[in-house]
């Protein structure tokens, strides 16, 4: 059985992918992406079973609904008959990476070319038209800084496994140690581009809607402490900007494994090591030797515990794709006491969030919706950290781009989703303070 044709995504604008010159594009060769659509029990346990093998780009979480895998030239024939003798329908979706990947790097290194032309000495300027590197990510928080002394403080909180800083920006007007605290954290997952640019999106959101004297900017600046985290694995991203697009993990050495990385939304220390997770250091869903492995996961924890520590009201951990507006539990399918006050405030952001661009953001408990992830941020956030409203979202899109979303939709995007967590931030400053 095979899945009726859907719009297939245009080959020019796949992959939005910003490489260095020395990237070997013959790690490309053969790469197929294929969406999978399991009917029944049996079909989404046979897909689960091979997903220490098989990256997922999107898990099977449900049945009738699609989930994106992607297969090199060494499993491809392997996978496609055991789909085939399970009769799990599929349609490829991407058939030759490579090819995708020389074209996009060629016309996002044009555009950057033309943006620095066109900046001068305003970082800001072109910024999110197209994905930032560590480097230039650092220098906007110093920039913004520089701009607004009195509105920014740039914070280090530790280093990556590869030695690169960990920073953070606290954001508020009148910031002191007894303001309410929205924590906001931004590229965990290495591929999810738009992550970190939403995020520093949405801090520059802030800072002009307070210059500007927005009524609602301002009532969530005065009455709120932002400390935003734009990248929390550098070390993975820059990966996926100089070796390899597709990587998910951090950087890190296994010793029992030659496999590098650990997939650190899973090594939170809270249920770590339960469902949704895989003892295989190969995995993409590897959650450590232990709780708190990587020094990223450990370091932002350890900040948010010892500076912040009954004062932190939400925690949203930014993702893509899908579209979804999720919140605890993701280890179990029972919900938390506060599941109603955790709900009503998701579809208010959801709906918000569809009024500028039409977009559908789902929204919902973890495991109800989408799939069972122990070890996760929102978790831990909510039942180590005891912060009342924690959340995951995933940004756009709904698949047809997936991981590579291009950067033409990196505004739209932060805007809807900006849309979203204000009109929530504004709900729970009126309901809760």
């Amino acid at each position: 059985m095979m899945i009726s044709p859907k719009i297939l995504i245009p080959i020019f604008s796949l992959l939005c992918i910003v490489f260095a010159n020395n990237e070997n594009l013959s790690e490309y060769d053969g790469l197929k992406v294929i969406r999978v659509l399991p009917v029944n029990h049996f079909q989404m346990i046979s897909l689960l079973n091979i997903e220490d093998d098989i990256d997922f780009w999107r898990r099977p979480d449900q049945i009738n609904r699609f989930a994106d895998l992607m297969i090199t030239p060494n499993n491809s024939q392997r996978v496609m008959q055991y789909l085939s003798s399970r009769n799990i329908g599929y349609e490829i979706l991407i058939d030759n990476v490579r090819a995708i990947v020389q074209n996009e790097r060629n016309q996002m290194a044009k555009i950057r070319k033309q943006l620095e032309m066109l900046r001068g000495s305003d970082i800001t300027v072109g910024f999110w038209q197209s994905y930032q590197r560590y480097e230039a990510i650092e220098n906007l928080m110093n920039d913004l800084q520089d701009k607004y002394p009195n509105l920014v403080h740039k914070i280090n909180f530790g280093k990556s496994f590869e030695g690169r800083e960990l920073n953070l920006m606290r954001i508020g007007a009148n910031s002191n140690e007894k303001k309410p605290v929205i924590f906001i954290e931004g590229g965990i997952h290495a591929r999810e581009w738009i992550s970190t640019a939403f995020v520093t999106h949405f801090a520059n959101r802030l800072l002009i809607g307070y210059e500007n004297h927005e009524e609602d900017i301002k009532t969530l600046m005065e009455t709120f402490d932002f400390y935003i985290v734009p990248l929390l694995n550098p070390d993975g991203y820059e990966y996926t900007h100089t070796k390899y697009r597709l990587w998910r993990k951090t950087r890190s050495t296994q010793k029992s494994s030659s496999c590098f990385g650990v997939d650190p939304n899973r090594n939170f220390g809270y249920e770590w090591g339960g469902e949704g997770t895989s003892s295989n250091p190969c995995s993409e869903i590897y959650p450590g030797t232990k709780a708190f492995s990587e020094p990223e996961v450990k370091a932002e924890t350890d900040y948010i515990m010892n500076n912040l520590a009954g004062r932190a009201l939400v925690y949203v951990a930014v993702h893509s794709y899908g579209q979804y507006l999720l919140y605890p539990w993701g280890w179990t399918d029972k919900p938390t006491p506060d599941n109603d006050r955790l709900d009503s405030m998701a579809k208010l952001a959801t709906e918000e969030m569809a009024k500028r661009y039409s977009s559908k953001y789902i929204y919902g408990m973890s495991t109800k919706v989408l799939y069972a992830a122990a070890g996760a941020g929102d978790d831990w956030a909510y039942g180590s950290a005891s912060i009342p409203y924690s959340y995951t979202l995933e940004l756009r899109d709904e698949g047809y781009y997936g991981f590579q979303l291009p950067p033409e939709q990196i505004i739209p995007t932060s805007e809807e989703a900006g849309d979203g967590l204000i009109a929530m931030l504004l709900a729970i400053q009126k309901n809760d303070l």
